[in-house]
């Protein structure tokens, strides 16, 4: 059987797919308070910033060189390409309709590959629980990842079962295109897609298929070109390419390694499932097959980096896949244990059903209040529209200034939700994050403190200036201009005329 037939061999009915369809629809609509119109007048911090960068490369801005931000600019092409489709929440709602029924169809795909389609909804049900934590409000890079992540793993189970070595064509091509999409986006949520890359590496040298690791790294490299070539290209033709290649890497990297979160209890407890997987993995080392070390490998690559980082919910949808593949396997060995005449080795899979439930029950339990308390909290927002006050200031600061000057208004430090609502452009290139930033990248500084004193744009908005952490810039901001208004929303300040 030609290996493109055998990945689409699981029998699935078309009422199947449309259930699928349906579910990751649903899902969106009652999780994604940030962008589901179940939602109104609720925007999220970091949603609104993406969307916004999307709407500007569609109205010629050029991201890290008319934005400052460390994410990849692949990412920023996709927020483009959803404010394409419609601009403001819903371009970003299709986006994520096509990201969920992809994702969830392929893990469907898969469980039908090892156990029954009743036990793989089980394993969509847990995938869904932790999901509508780690969704946090919708729309991030770990989001429009995950399908990526979830092809390659599908593409890669079906190779290494069927065994077919000569047929690695289009898996490395389609692994070097992914871990492109991934390496210009977030290097850290390709962790599974790493996974399963070095387990398909680890089982051509084991299996003495040495002589294909060179034609699977020139595909590879070959498919990581097709992104590669026109993302430069682009921002070589907009002189931009320094820019990008200093936020998207060094300064990305300077920020994933400055560890200034510490140790934290919630950052554990999420990789908890990296730990026991692990043990599950170290539990069925006498097994045969590769499953136990995509297992294994899997956990160590995701607990490596998801370390990298800050610990925000979103960041921990990169362990969905290996959440998903432990149930998989949990259901595996719940099979496999009524066939197996052996005394010993029956035993020995009882030990790992028991130890398999326990892991999955302490995920579940992690995520538990998490989880429920973000269901009442969409269910708040959707019933008592909790969030319309905060929308309304947003307003209604902009009717404060003149229209003809309300493409000039310098963020100082904002969370863009004033400008998704109104649908503006910042006036300036550090409209988020600005202190942090100010501490990655020091001659940050200097520009805003020369603007602030010496263009001195008319308007400026910010978040409270007194809590905003370098008194240099405080006191620019004081010198030069006067608190005009102020709500939940943004604190506005006008320039001091003389």
């Amino acid at each position: 059987m030609p290996f493109m037939d055998y990945i689409q061999n699981p029998v699935i009915r078309k009422r199947e797919y449309v259930f699928l369809a349906v579910s990751g629809i649903l899902f969106i609509l009652t999780a994604s308070s940030w962008t589901s119109p179940l939602f109104p007048g609720s925007y999220g911090y970091d949603s609104s910033f993406f969307s916004l960068v999307g709407r500007g490369i569609l109205e010629g801005r050029v991201p890290y060189r008319d934005f400052f931000d460390i994410k990849g600019p692949v990412f920023f092409f996709i927020e483009a390409f959803g404010q394409f489709l419609c601009r403001d929440r819903f371009g970003i709602v299709l986006l994520q309709f096509a990201s969920i029924i992809t994702t969830v169809i392929l893990l469907y795909r898969l469980c039908l590959l090892y156990i029954t389609k009743k036990q793989a909804v089980c394993v969509l049900t847990v995938f869904y629980f932790v999901y509508t934590t780690c969704l946090w409000g919708g729309n991030s890079v770990e989001e429009m990842c995950l399908p990526f992540n979830m092809a390659c793993i599908y593409l890669g189970i079906c190779y290494l079962r069927k065994q077919e070595w000569a047929k690695i064509e289009f898996p490395a091509f389609f692994f070097g295109l992914s871990f492109a999409v991934m390496a210009l986006s977030k290097v850290t949520v390709a962790a599974p897609m790493i996974a399963m890359t070095l387990t398909i590496a680890l089982f051509l040298i084991k299996e003495g298929q040495r002589k294909y690791v060179f034609q699977c790294i020139v595909l590879f490299l070959s498919g990581m070109l097709m992104v590669v070539v026109p993302v430069f290209v682009y921002y070589g033709m907009r002189g931009a390419l320094d820019e990008m290649l200093f936020c998207a890497f060094r300064i990305a990297f300077k920020r994933s390694t400055d560890y200034y979160e510490g140790f934290s209890l919630k950052w554990e407890s999420y990789l908890l499932i990296c730990y026991t997987s692990f043990i599950y993995t170290f539990m069925k080392r006498r097994e045969e097959g590769f499953e136990k070390w995509f297992m294994g490998i899997l956990s160590a690559v995701t607990f490596l980096l998801l370390h990298l980082g800050t610990p925000f919910d979103y960041y921990f949808i990169t362990t969905l896949p290996l959440i998903s593949w432990v149930g998989i396997n949990f259901f595996r060995d719940f099979n496999a244990y009524s066939i197996i005449e052996d005394r010993d080795k029956q035993k020995q899979t009882l030990y790992h059903i028991l130890f398999a439930e326990f892991a999955i029950t302490m995920v579940l339990f992690s995520y538990w209040g998490h989880t429920t308390g973000k269901i009442r909290d969409n269910i708040d927002i959707a019933c008592n529209r909790t969030e319309m006050e905060y929308y309304s200031d947003c307003k209604a600061i902009l009717e404060l200034i003149p229209i003809e000057e309300r493409e000039n208004i310098y963020c100082l430090e904002s969370g863009m939700i004033f400008y998704e609502v109104n649908q503006l452009m910042p006036a300036n290139e550090y409209p988020v994050n600005l202190p942090y930033f100010m501490e990655l990248n020091p001659p940050i500084k200097q520009i805003v403190l020369d603007r602030i004193e010496k263009d001195t744009p008319k308007w400026l908005i910010s978040e409270d200036i007194g809590d905003f952490n370098d008194d240099d810039v405080k006191i620019a901001v004081y010198k030069n201009y006067e608190l005009i208004a102020s709500n939940s929303a943004e604190h506005l300040y006008r320039r001091i005329e003389r």
